[in-house]
């Protein structure tokens, strides 16, 4: 048998009464479907919820009839993986040196580059890992134009989170991050352009714009709104 192949997705739509749910993979708006069968062992669609992001073997039989199977939660950002470092004297077809994360209880590999943005601590680096190195890793889902993507975020020596002293500053960095992120996420989720402008308005008076907007009706041959100066 084969390696499965992965795709990352977000659950659209649990139905528990009729024993089915929906998840997208970020590439386009069509859904894959799957029911109590297709979740990975010890699974339940009451495990599931709107909004989860998972991972699953996908199963594309025509443009109209798309099945997800294998599926699983992605761990949260919070959880600490463990693993082991692969690093191989081989460059990859643009030249570049990359590694590997072979990870314990998880069912795929992660690569690295020296480019990705993942957050060093306990003084390491992409340079510094060594071949069969033990490190312990955290996870993220990121959405690219080929759709939704499982990343590494940050890589350190022990699984024991740091405790970080909560000044006014720190505070106020935690909560604006917080709240950026938020935005992002909903952003994804945008499909139509009308939703789009609302949002615009939104997080236009969020930053102290003052903001009107004209009604739909209105806006024909007009511009959406005004914003007071």
């Amino acid at each position: 048998m084969g390696k499965k192949e992965y795709s990352i997705g977000i659950i659209k739509k649990i139905s528990v009464e009729k024993g089915y749910g929906l998840v997208n993979d970020g590439k386009d708006e069509k859904n894959f479907i799957f029911g109590n069968a297709s979740l990975a062992e010890g699974f339940k669609l009451e495990d599931l919820k709107a909004g989860d992001y998972v991972y699953f073997v996908p199963n594309e039989v025509d443009d109209t009839k798309r099945y997800a199977n294998d599926i699983n939660l992605v761990p949260s950002e919070n959880e600490v993986l463990k693993g082991k470092i692969r690093s191989l004297k081989k460059l990859d077809k643009k030249g570049r040196k990359y590694k590997h994360i072979f990870p314990e209880n998880f069912e795929r590999t992660f690569i690295l580059y020296s480019s990705f943005p993942i957050n060093y601590l306990d003084g390491l680096s992409f340079d510094g890992l060594t071949n069969d190195q033990e490190i312990f890793f955290k996870l993220k889902v990121m959405r690219s134009k080929n759709g939704y993507i499982l990343s590494v975020a940050e890589i350190s020596k022990s699984n024991e989170t740091p405790t970080i002293k909560i000044t006014g500053n720190n505070l106020i960095e935690k909560t604006s991050n917080e709240i950026i992120n938020v935005l992002k996420t909903n952003l994804d989720e945008i499909k139509k352009g009308e939703t789009f402008e609302d949002y615009c308005a939104l997080v236009l008076n969020l930053l102290g714009v003052e903001l009107y907007q004209y009604s739909r009706k209105k806006q024909a041959g007009r511009a959406d709104g005004i914003i007071k100066t």
